[in-house]
């Protein structure tokens, strides 16, 4: 590695060990899980992701909010086609 790479890596590996060592500290481990799951509805994610969302990567917000998970997940692939085929 060169030392931007060696920089990045070095930074990034510290910065996400603080952060998840902070949310760790504050947390139980089940609102972690949960702030995960939420991040699939966030505009950034509807947006930019590129993974399709699987039944088991929202279940627990659906349950909590009584959604069926396999219809969010389709809606959320719905929406993931859509945003492709307007990018290409």
């Amino acid at each position: 590695m060169d030392g931007k790479e060696r920089c990045k890596v070095e930074t990034f590996i510290a910065v996400a060990d603080a952060v998840n060592q902070q949310m760790a500290s504050r947390f139980a481990e089940q609102q972690v899980a949960f702030m995960a799951q939420l991040w699939h509805f966030t505009p950034r994610s509807l947006l930019e992701g590129q993974k399709y969302v699987k039944t088991g990567d929202v279940a627990d917000t659906c349950e909590m909010y009584g959604a069926d998970a396999d219809e969010v997940c389709r809606e959320l692939s719905g929406l993931q086609t859509v945003r492709l085929g307007a990018v290409i």
